[in-house]
């Protein structure tokens, strides 16, 4: 007996239906899309609990005729297509057939419709494909469409749905990114009974951005307007300066159809090459108008994917609209003036743990400012981006560090020592770089009181743990003609803290490089990598309170639907990072508190590079997960080499790596000091 049969209608609708419908918000998208293709001007649409107890969407389209709507719920039924090679120039944005079957095949479906010459309109109701009710019934002109219980047949798909927000985020952006194509079209969105997003539909797509990004994403953007081998593009571009952490801004759309494409991407970033810093990436919305014959739109059921006829003249386009609007469009940064106001913190503050004399000290001149004692200190002209930034005076970084650090500091992990003592005569361990930089976080300062009483095995990161066996490790002590053999020019330091002992400071050479002086020895230690470790130690085991401070004005962070959606899943993971956010609305969290030196005007870049890498998909989140967040802050927030120190603040980093006890390499594996050995220089001389 065989055991080929054809599956039950109903069985082949739901598989059918998870091509199409695979969550709330392409369901959405299907309807919204069919809205446009039916001449609306006005659309709402209405969500629950994420779209999957109830959305409705409501256009002022030309309706159905009545004897449509039961064909409109069979599958492959269309008005858009009639023969094949109307497949070859589609112009409108639904053709397949497949939406409304689909949907329906998975929830319960209610359609209310008029046409505009009809006395009275259309009531069809449809239970997971199977037709409940087909009534006359009054309306207004137009579509109804309202959808309950959605997978409520399909419990396997169901388990796999993410929370309530995140799918409501999802509806939102999908939403967002028809409406910015679509500025003629009044879209309002409800969300649980509260608007989340109406657009005015006056025809101007910078209204349409204003109404979704806001105000200062719109006050950031240069108009473009290109045409080039009887193609076009249009839209705006952000200028230079507003380059992101990420490439979530980035907005394409082919004949008004939003879609991914990496031609568009790598023309942009093409375009903007040399005007923006490295690591940061424009945001857009740009618009390519095509031949409907040019470009196949009928890739996947999504359509989100499209393949052109020939990519090289689309990449040409983008790329030169993009180079036309920087040369063509005002690229330059308005300054502000603003008052240099130090945050407050609320509890435990640092001039409570410090001596008033302290306190004046190291914080007497930024008060004054803060108050305005003096006017023309009190302001700073802050213009990022307009020219090469200068170099940073780092003695407020260094010097705040002073607060009696080593009172909370305790390791009861004793370093290896050699056998002899003696580690100008040691052979330097080999570490391995083991953690890379994998994103961009500016800068962050925390307090010493930060490492644990124990500093457990398990935290231990691997950049931390020699490359070699413990045989080799012992032997370290050589005789001292052996040594001769070993080049001494450069010698790595070994794990131990005596390196660090009986230094005397001698100067700083190139603006990076810390000489210190000891017994027989010189060592000259690498400012920056030195800053980073032990920046790194402290964020890596420390408790957020207490390098945290509120912020007398909290900032607002606008970040796109996914990363909105992964900062609200992960406000733990902010917290632990030193940010205290709360949910804003309309895509946006509100910082309340921020690690105690960082810029108030780097807050907002910071908070959306964490949250740009937690909407990547990343699950179960935590702080030891995020060991490459720690070390990009810490490297982000270290003083930077080149930047002029004072002798103070370098004797200070001295300090600190005596009382750490583990600063040997940075966070990236590169060492922080190296030995020359008085022999060595005097065999450099010829005097031995």
């Amino acid at each position: 007996m065989g055991i080929i049969h054809v599956l039950d209608k109903s069985i082949a609708e739901l598989i059918a239906a998870g091509e199409v419908v695979e969550r709330p918000s392409s369901a959405i998208k299907e309807l919204v899309e069919n809205a446009i293709d039916a001449g609306a001007t006005a659309i709402t649409i209405e969500i629950q609990k994420g779209g999957m107890s109830f959305m409705r969407v409501t256009d002022n389209g030309c309706g159905f005729y009545p004897e449509d709507v039961k064909n409109a719920f069979l599958r492959h039924a269309t008005s858009k297509v009639q023969k094949a090679e109307d497949l070859d120039a589609i112009s409108t944005m639904g053709f397949r057939g497949e939406a409304l079957a689909s949907i329906a095949a998975v929830s319960r479906v209610e359609l209310l419709s008029r046409r505009e010459d009809a006395v009275e309109g259309v009531r069809y109701v449809i239970d997971a494909s199977e037709e409940v009710s087909c009534e006359p019934a009054g309306c207004p002109v137009g579509t109804t469409l309202v959808i309950r219980d959605l997978f409520y047949n399909t419990p396997a798909r169901l388990k796999f749905l993410k929370k309530d927000s995140s799918e409501a985020n999802a509806v939102t952006g999908i939403v967002e990114k028809i409406a910015l194509v679509y500025p003629h079209i009044s879209f309002r969105l409800i969300r649980d009974g509260e608007e989340k997003l109406h657009t005015p539909g006056d025809g101007q797509q910078l209204s349409a951005i204003y109404a979704v990004f806001g105000r200062d994403f719109a006050a950031g953007l240069l108009p473009v307007d290109y045409t080039m081998n009887g193609i076009s593009v249009k839209g705006f571009v952000s200028k230079p300066h507003k380059a992101r952490a990420n490439r979530s801004m980035q907005n394409f759309y082919v004949n008004h159809r939003y879609v991914k494409s990496r031609t568009c991407a790598v023309a942009l970033e093409e375009g903007f090459k040399h005007a923006v810093m490295v690591g940061r990436f424009p945001a857009c919305v740009l618009d390519v108008c095509i031949p409907a014959q040019s470009v196949d739109v009928n890739v996947h059921p999504a359509k989100i994917e499209v393949r052109f006829e020939n990519e090289k003249p689309i990449f040409d386009l983008v790329y030169f609209a993009v180079k036309n609007a920087l040369r063509t469009g005002d690229v330059t940064v308005e300054g502000k003036i603003e008052k240099s106001v130090a945050p407050v913190r609320q509890k435990d503050s640092v001039k409570e743990r410090m001596s008033a004399q302290e306190f004046q000290r190291i914080f007497g001149e930024k008060t004054a400012e803060s108050i305005g004692k003096k006017a023309g200190e009190s302001s700073s002209f802050k213009a990022a981006g307009a020219q090469k930034p200068e170099k940073k005076d780092s003695s407020f970084l260094l010097s705040a560090l002073e607060d009696g650090s080593s009172k909370w500091i305790s390791f009861d992990v004793s370093p290896s020592h050699s056998e002899n003592g003696n580690p100008a005569q040691e052979k330097g361990k080999v570490y391995s770089p083991n953690h890379w930089t994998k994103g961009r976080l500016l800068d962050v300062e925390v307090e010493d009181d930060l490492l644990p009483q124990r500093l457990s095995k398990e935290n231990t990161s691997l950049d931390e743990m020699p490359a070699v066996s413990p045989k080799e490790s012992v032997s370290n002590s050589v005789p001292e003609e052996k040594e001769e053999a070993v080049s001494l020019e450069q010698q790595t330091i070994d794990s131990v803290a005596e390196p660090y002992e009986n230094l005397r400071y001698i100067g700083e050479i190139f603006h990076t490089y810390i000489l210190f002086e000891g017994e027989n020895r010189l060592v000259l230690v690498d400012k920056h990598a030195a800053h980073e470790r032990i920046l790194y130690n402290r964020l890596k085991q420390g408790k957020p309170e207490q390098f945290m401070q509120n912020l007398l004005s909290p900032v607002s962070v606008l970040l796109s639907k996914e990363e909105y959606s992964a900062a609200l899943e992960h406000l733990n993971i902010l917290w632990e990072c030193g940010f205290e956010a709360e949910d804003f609305g309309g895509g946006s969290i509100l910082v309340r508190s921020a690690p105690m030196w960082l810029e108030s005007a780097h807050i907002e870049q910071t908070v959306s590079e964490i949250c740009g890498y937690l909407s990547q998909g990343k699950q179960d989140v935590s702080p030891e997960h995020l060991d490459w967040l720690y070390h990009n802050i810490s490297c982000r927030a270290a003083v930077k080499g080149g930047d002029r120190s004072t002798p103070e603040e370098l004797k200070e980093i001295l300090r600190l790596m005596q009382e750490d006890g583990t600063v040997f390499h940075c966070p990236h594996g590169r060492p922080v000091a190296v030995f020359l050995t008085k022999k060595e220089i005097e065999k450099q001389f010829g005097r031995i």
